[in-house]
């Protein structure tokens, strides 16, 4: 194939060949780049195990980027020939690095620091290498490590993946040579050897196989069969020996766990590995005992450097002369006890100052924003900061800035009461302060919005363009000199927040244009790169200012930052002074069940996968379900509970919210197809045109069906006024007018199903309550709740009211005929409701049981949260400027 072309690649010389195929270099001719290309023959191909096999190595790939994991770019097809793009890496593999003998001591724990690091990623998101060994390692000419062939790794599930020898390539193929097959043996666990259930111990074992022998020149295990070394595998110790003398004590003990014959007694986390690693570097040569004198003095100095690191990072932070290089350091900050991140999803959860010197973030059950001088210990929560959306700094790092209730607010960072800047229409997806102003995204589907800093009216800064299709402009940044701002644009047919844009707008012209293809939430570091969200990871671009444009190739820089798969948002922020703070753990998938619930709390499936779910409605006679799923684009979609049957009704826009009229034949929900959302409603077998019920510049929900099906209500909201209940008859001429529009907020419109009351919601005593008006003349004011409700539910034969209060289902008795007659509330059953899912709920038709969203598979969210300094440093390192 040397000279040929698959698709745009020019292939230019073979490099080796597999179990899975050919390995070519080529050349990228759209992007002028050289790649590694890995192809499958068509003979190959035909064969369906090993067709499923390289797919998966497609998809395992993709899902990990990572600095010391080579990168995949594609998965690609050109007529019958199926191949994988790859990340091209020059340099020598460890295994002809070893040729030449044993590696330095700290030469060696430097490599396998990073190789520890590269497998951690892959570990987290439940990846098993399982063909670990010194020719997989490959070392840049700048000593970077990139782990190469997961095509042998498989995702964990239930306890792990049975495994067996004979499923290695390198144990099985034909015509290879010996010192191949012996040097696969020689990697290979004994967990491994005997064919039993793998899990990531597995990697562990072969990592302390391949660290021995770059220590000692020789793997621990060796033979001249196969069957000599497996027997030596399972049955022999290692010669420690052959470990050379000056070899840290931490390390030894460290190889003994790594090559523990009995996985239960062996190290369970690569992770653990790096820490060991990383303290014996930290430690002076001179501190390191020989042979077996393993003394208290290699621990002592070990600390003491780690302290001594700690003194300098905090002298950085304080304002001291830098040395010539300034130290990378990490550490965690401690949340408050027993809280987690919470906002994920908007983005903007976790701020730090410009100056480096203030970390906020919204944290517990109550979405509470905490700020934290990075010189004391202790967090503080920000005084009326409940439900807090977005956290920001003022320039001068002297303000903290927080979104709640329709408002932007700020707060001294001192301490003290907050102060309100503007009204804003909902919550902002993102806000960032520049030196006079604030820039904002609007609700879901909005541009980008002005308002001084001093407060006033918002302006318009971007208007969603219809002709491009674009429904969202988000996380918005303005960057040095005030005069562009960076920002995430998402269109109507974003399945995921890695397919959206990195966009820059000219303040000057008002003109904006995609700089940047696949990611979100983008940040600029005075380095000259900008950093942004993809896949649970940071990539580093570099980045010219004064053009406005990207001018390399983008580089992983941090895996496993918390980021939401349906809202886009990372949690992370970078300061002026190169300092990154972010939410270490899995990004939020918010997958979620949809259950049924007895009056007792007792839950059973009525969907056992997960998906993300939101707003699960039921039909009347019960045999339908209609719902959205909450991913890159809100889609509607029905499920028949008798078959099982999952029917998808909405394709482009955001649609959310649905309710079945009375007769289940259609489908009201609110959609951003033409700007804000508004109602729409659509036959629910999905016949048709979704036809438009209301027209607002604001956001409509609807809540509820008229008994008839001849009116809908539903919520329309505005800045000034918060959230009303109106009304659309569905009869010509459709006319939209209030039922309720008062200064409080209301919400949660339902009718009882005689049609003459509604129950609702309302924070007109200061915390949201369950009320009843008669309809459609608005008298019989009462309020049914008595410490708080949310989420109004009527029974089939409307004797009875049920809502939410806190973690409480509630139910109260009604009679409607004649004179209204209310009971006393009364709680049916205590269940938690996690943070961020909808509180709705629909009655069975029988009136004894609920269809809700179960959140715990969601949980738990992640609580780590990682302060590294001087980053920019590191990503000078990791993506150099050209």
């Amino acid at each position: 194939m040397i000279g040929e072309a698959l698709s745009h690649y020019r292939i230019l010389e073979e490099l080796g060949a597999g179990g899975m195929g050919v390995v070519f270099r080529a050349r990228d001719t759209k992007l002028g780049r050289d790649v590694a290309i890995k192809v499958l023959s068509p003979k190959l191909a035909q064969d369906g195990d090993r067709f499923a096999r390289f797919e998966r190595e497609a998809r395992l790939l993709a899902s990990l980027n990572h600095p010391h994991i080579a990168t995949l770019y594609g998965f690609e097809q050109e007529g019958d020939v199926r191949f994988l793009v790859m990340e091209l890496v020059e340099g020598e593999t460890l295994a002809s690095k070893i040729a030449s003998g044993p590696l330095p001591v700290r030469e060696a724990l430097r490599l396998f620091h990073q190789i520890a690091q590269g497998l951690e990623a892959a570990h987290e998101k439940d990846i098993v290498h399982r063909d670990l060994k010194p020719s997989n390692i490959k070392i840049t000419d700048a000593g970077q490590v990139k782990v190469l062939d997961f095509g042998l790794a498989k995702p964990l599930a239930d306890g792990g993946e049975r495994g067996s020898p004979s499923e290695s390539p390198t144990i099985t193929r034909t015509g290879t040579a010996s010192g191949v097959i012996l040097g696969t043996a020689a990697y290979m666990s004994p967990e491994q050897a005997r064919g039993k259930a793998l899990d990531k111990r597995t990697d562990v074992w072969s990592f302390g196989c391949c660290l021995f022998e770059a220590l000692a020149g020789r793997a621990p295990f060796s033979g001249e069969t196969v069957s000599d070394i497996v027997a030596r595998v399972l049955e022999r110790e290692p010669d420690w020996e052959k470990l050379p003398r000056r070899t840290p004590a931490r390390i030894r003990d460290l190889l003994e766990k790594c090559l523990s014959k009995d996985a239960r007694e062996r190290l369970h986390d690569i992770a653990d590995a790096r820490i060991e690693i990383s303290r014996a570097l930290a430690a002076p040569d001179e501190s390191e005992k020989t042979g077996d004198g393993r003394s208290r003095s290699a621990t002592l100095l070990a600390v003491g450097a780690a302290t001594a690191v700690t003194l300098i990072s905090l002298w950085n932070l304080t304002g001291g002369t830098a040395p010539s290089e300034r130290l990378v350091t990490r550490s965690f900050l401690e949340l408050p006890e027993g809280s987690t991140i919470t906002g994920g999803t908007i983005g903007n959860s976790v701020a730090i100052s410009p100056d480096g010197r203030f970390v906020a973030y919204m944290a517990g059950e109550e979405g509470r924003l905490y700020v934290q001088s990075l010189e004391e210990n202790e967090p503080r929560s920000v005084e009326g900061s409940e439900g807090a959306a977005v956290a920001f700094f003022s320039p001068d790092s002297e303000w903290v800035g927080f979104a709640r209730e329709r408002a932007l607010m700020r707060a001294a960072v001192s301490g003290g009461a907050p102060h309100r800047i503007a009204a804003v229409s909902g919550e902002p997806r993102g806000v960032d302060w520049g030196k006079d102003s604030l820039v904002f995204a609007g609700e879901v589907s909005t541009g980008l919005w002005w308002v001084p800093a001093g407060g006033g009216e918002p302006r318009e800064l971007t208007a969603l363009d219809s002709a491009r299709r674009e429904k969202s402009h988000r996380f918005p940044q303005v960057l040095p000199g005030g005069k562009a701002v960076l920002f995430t644009l998402a269109t109507s047919t974003t399945e995921s927040w890695d397919d959206a844009s990195i966009s820059v707008l000219s303040i000057d012209t008002g003109k904006y244009q995609v700089i940047l293809e696949g990611g979100s939430h983008a940040r600029y570091s005075p380095t000259g790169h900008l950093v942004y969200a993809r896949g649970g990871s940071l990539f580093g671009v570099t980045f010219d200012l004064e053009k406005l444009v990207v001018t390399g190739q983008p580089v992983p820089v941090i895996e496993n930052v918390m980021t939401s798969v349906a809202g886009g948002g990372a949690a992370y922020a970078l300061s002026e002074n190169g300092t990154l703070v972010y939410a270490s753990g899995r990004s939020r998938t918010e997958d979620r069940r949809v259950v049924r619930i007895d009056r007792q709390g007792r839950t059973e499936p009525l969907i056992a996968t997960p998906r993300p779910f939101a707003n699960v409605q039921l039909s009347r006679d019960g045999r339908h379900l209609v719902f959205q799923i909450h991913a890159g684009i809100d889609t509607i979609w029905v499920y028949e509970i008798e078959r099982g049957t999952l029917t998808r009704l909405t394709s482009e826009w955001d649609n959310a919210a649905p309710f079945f009229d009375p007769t289940g034949r259609e489908v009201a929900f609110t959609s951003a197809r033409a700007g804000p959302y508004n109602l729409y409603k659509q036959a629910s077998d999905g016949a048709g045109e979704a036809e438009r019920l209301a027209t607002s510049p604001y956001t409509q929900v609807p809540t509820s069906w008229s008994p008839d099906g001849s009116t809908l209500l539903y919520m329309d909201g505005s800045a000034e006024n918060g959230s009303d209940i109106w009304m659309v008859s569905l009869a010509a001429p459709r006319e939209s007018k209030p039922f309720l529009k008062e200064r409080a907020n209301e919400r949660g419109a339902v009718f009882s199903p005689d049609g003459r009351f509604i129950a609702y919601e309302s924070d007109q005593s200061g915390k949201y309550e369950i009320y009843l008006r008669r309809y459609p003349d608005g008298g019989g004011f009462r309020q049914v709740s008595t410490d708080g409700g949310t989420a109004p539910a009527w029974s089939p034969k409307g004797d009875e009211l049920f809502y939410r209060s806190g973690e409480k289902m509630m139910a109260v008795d009604v009679r409607t005929e004649g004179e209204l007659a209310l009971g006393r509330p009364r709680v049916l059953f205590e269940r938690r409701q996690p943070r961020g899912i909808s509180t709705a709920f629909a009655v069975t038709p029988d009136g004894q049981g609920f269809v809700a969203i179960d959140g715990s598979v969601s949980e738990p969210r992640p609580a780590k949260l990682v302060l590294v300094q001087n980053f920019s440093e590191e990503l000078k390192r990791l993506v150099p400027a050209r």
